[in-house]
């Protein structure tokens, strides 16, 4: 992936005569080509075991929050996808079995509102400053308060709500310590069975 990226960028350089270093287009065009081949390998995955409805809202929704909330980045696309192809599959697959009363859609409303109000937003190489970081938490709190909203008052089907609310919860455990921890000793050990393949 990284050197179809780096080929890709080399011409649009070219042919656009764009000043802007190879490296930075190249990255961008990795992060594309990554992120729709792990949706697309998701996608598909969901939709052999009849939950795609179910993956693709709790997506939607965690990378929206991710977008303001932070997340940790793993060390390869292969540790990636397996993470997220697994977190996502078992959000699905209880969304679809699973029912969340009321009470507890407002239990993980509040959960996820303390999880963000400490630890958002996330980030191990960029520092925020503090107009920034307020805003980026009351950006994830909006997010919640949306979300919460359509999952009380609009008539969506009971799988979607769920979906929507775990999706939600497991980009907020993401960023705390326990979250970045177990993900990284997952992305560990992936990346050392890579080396006995």
């Amino acid at each position: 992936m990284n050197k179809i990226a780096k080929r890709l960028a080399v011409n649009i350089t070219k042919e656009a005569e764009d000043q802007r270093p190879v490296e930075i287009i190249a990255y961008g065009l990795e992060i594309i080509f990554n992120l729709g081949t792990q949706l697309a390998i998701l996608g598909l995955v969901s939709y052999f075991l009849g939950i795609f409805p179910e993956v693709l809202i709790s997506v939607v929704f965690a990378i929206i929050l991710r977008t303001f909330s932070g997340g940790s980045h793993l060390s390869s696309f292969l540790s990636c996808t397996v993470i997220s192809v697994l977190i996502f599959t078992a959000i699905g697959y209880v969304a679809s079995i699973l029912v969340i009363s009321k009470e507890v859609l407002m239990g993980l409303f509040l959960i996820n509102s303390l999880l963000l109000a400490r630890w958002a937003p996330y980030s191990t190489k960029r520092k925020y400053s503090e107009a920034r970081r307020k805003m980026l938490k009351q950006t994830c709190f909006s997010i919640l308060l949306v979300a919460l909203l359509i999952s009380l008052y609009l008539p969506i089907p009971q799988f979607l709500i769920t979906a929507v609310a775990l999706g939600l919860t497991w980009q907020s455990i993401s960023i705390t310590p326990l979250g970045v921890n177990i993900i990284t000793k997952v992305d560990n050990f992936i990346e050392r069975r890579k080396l006995y393949v």
